[in-house]
């Protein structure tokens, strides 16, 4: 990192206008908080959580050289001090809790490693710490010289690495994932500043995308993302070729893009030079312009074939994926066939199960002719209507037997009013009327039978 004032005043700048550094925190944040591990653990953790946030945000924002590695020591150190709290003393501290952590890795380990990351065995970082402390800068106000360190910041490499992806994954599949180091670099810059990656950054993030996400494969200088719900394949001699050819065909489209804006130069030169009576330098304009023409038109036929080419090896691709999916989908059929056993099998379980079928229906109809003759059903309905006969003379007479009632106690009463009314009348006229006054009476209240 350099050391001018250029780069230290944006850095210090970068990082006083982060959250974490208010200025009633920052006496406590450039002290040696050492201490405050067994004294004030919160107050350690939100220092060294400040500091590491901090770096990895000015990293982020292309504040320091790199995005994706960190480089601590006397010139962080110097960079990061101020008139009135001076250095910060407890940047050894924060890399060694950054690194047990695992929120940065240093780079020397992290470029070495077969595992990946993630892998919660393939690190000790509690051998890490110590070495931390006397690695990544000052240990304190009596310190001896600053050390220096180079540190993966993880976080960032994982931001740039995804946003990267989410490109990659509009891509169709083949061809089209299949990138020269260059190529890649002049294609896609590095998406957390969109400027061209470093050579450190790329290399932490070609090791992140092969080994820890398992998204690409590298060889050389040909890099080949997977396909869509596919694993990665290893890069093969035929894919190093294709990606030479798009390599190839984006320089002859950045030549002829540039002579094209020469040819218009060299127009406007020799226009410029006729209004200024120079015909000398009209003329040399002139002949520049129809060489650039010449060129131009050698380039843009030699991209046309290259073009024709790639579209070519484009449709030889799909189809060999195509037979690919082809034999793959043979093979399940197959092997499904041979689960069933094949013709003859499936035509004798249909035969059997049509017996069984059979059965069944010869069974249920056993069942159903069992215990039911015509006989025995025709006097069992004989009987039940027998009773239902003589129920019904019951209930009919109960009823004409409270009808009778009813009229011998309609009788009683007429029968006692007559007598009362004879008293009162003549003996003669009397007797006679009311005999037939009572016989009316009888015909009234005998119903019709």
């Amino acid at each position: 990192m350099s050391t001018t004032t250029s780069t230290q005043i944006p850095l210090l700048t970068h990082l006083l206008t982060h959250e974490s550094f208010r200025a009633a925190r920052l006496p406590s944040l450039y002290s040696d908080f050492r201490h405050l591990r067994t004294n004030n653990p919160s107050g350690f953790t939100a220092n060294t959580t400040a500091w590491t946030s901090a770096l990895a945000g000015a990293a982020r924002a292309g504040v320091l050289p790199d995005t994706l590695v960190l480089r601590t020591g006397e010139e962080l150190v110097a960079a990061l001090a101020t008139r009135e709290w001076g250095r910060p003393l407890g940047i050894g501290c924060v890399v060694a809790e950054a690194v047990q952590k695992r929120e940065w890795f240093p780079l020397g380990v992290f470029m070495r490693q077969v595992e990946s990351v993630y892998y919660r065995a393939w690190i000790n970082p509690w051998g890490l710490l110590s070495w931390g402390l006397e690695t990544a800068g000052l240990k304190g106000r009596e310190g001896g010289a600053a050390g220096s360190g180079e540190f993966v910041v993880l976080k960032n490499v994982e931001e740039s690495a995804q946003k990267l992806l989410t490109q990659i994954s509009l891509l169709p599949n083949g061809t089209h994932r299949l990138f020269t180091l260059p190529l890649l670099l002049k294609t896609y810059p590095n998406p957390l500043t969109n400027t061209p990656y470093t050579d450190r950054d790329l290399k932490v993030l070609l090791k992140f995308l092969t080994r820890d996400l398992r998204a690409a494969t590298l060889s050389g200088e040909t890099l080949k993302f997977k396909n869509e719900n596919e694993e990665p394949t290893p890069v093969t001699p035929t894919d190093t070729t294709i990606a030479e050819l798009k390599a190839t065909i984006a320089n002859l489209h950045a030549q002829i893009d540039h002579l094209a804006a020469q040819i218009s130069g060299c127009t406007d030169k020799a226009r410029a030079a006729l209004q200024n009576k120079n015909r000398i330098v009209a003329v040399a304009a002139l002949k520049s312009k129809k060489l650039a023409e010449a060129t131009l038109e050698r380039r843009v036929g030699a991209l046309g074939q290259l073009e024709e080419v790639l579209a070519r090896i484009d449709q030889a691709t799909g189809n060999v994926e195509l037979m690919a999916q082809l034999k793959r989908s043979t093979k399940v059929l197959r092997a499904l066939n041979r689960e069933t056993g094949g013709v003859e099998a499936v035509d004798g379980v249909v035969g059997e199960l049509r017996e069984q079928m059979d059965e069944v229906e010869e069974v249920t109809r056993v069942l159903g002719e069992v215990g039911l003759e015509d006989g025995e059903v025709e006097e069992e309905m004989e009987e039940l209507l027998e009773e239902e006969e003589r129920r019904k003379e019951m209930e009919k007479e109960a009823r004409e037997k409270e009808r009778r009632k009813k009229v011998m106690e309609e009788l009683g009463k007429l029968t006692l009013k007559g007598e009362e009314e004879e008293q009162e009348e003549d003996q003669g006229a009397v007797g006679t009327m009311g005999g037939e006054a009572v016989g009316e009476k009888i015909k009234v209240a005998l119903p019709a039978s």
